[in-house]
């Protein structure tokens, strides 16, 4: 098994296995996120995608001090949504996560 260290610093030296690696782990809950924002499987695979497209190319700027590298991807692949879907960002989490509710000026949660 991997090490996430050990995973980031191979992606880093754009190690073609780590990326696949990557995406095996990956794919399927970003997948899924996906498709709670878009249903149609034929978007929904091209913003998986392109989301994968901008972790390689990145990668480079993913810090551990910041982030888990998942919630790292989680959040490029949110940016990837709102520019394919043209949604605004609190629509999108609105959808990823139904108990949060966005009103202007507060956010509470069910």
């Amino acid at each position: 098994m991997l090490v996430e260290v050990d995973i980031v610093r191979q992606l880093k030296e754009k190690n073609v296995a780590a990326f696949g690696w990557l995406y095996d782990c990956y794919a399927p809950s970003l997948y899924g996120m996906i498709l709670k924002l878009e249903p149609d499987n034929s978007i929904a695979s091209v913003i998986l995608e392109e989301s994968f497209l901008n972790f390689w190319l990145q990668i480079k700027s993913y810090d551990s001090a910041k982030s888990r590298l998942f919630i790292w991807m989680v959040k490029i692949t949110i940016q990837q949504c709102k520019e394919v879907l043209h949604l605004p960002k609190e629509v999108i989490l609105q959808k990823l996560n139904p108990k949060i509710s966005f009103r202007t000026g507060s956010l509470s949660i069910r």
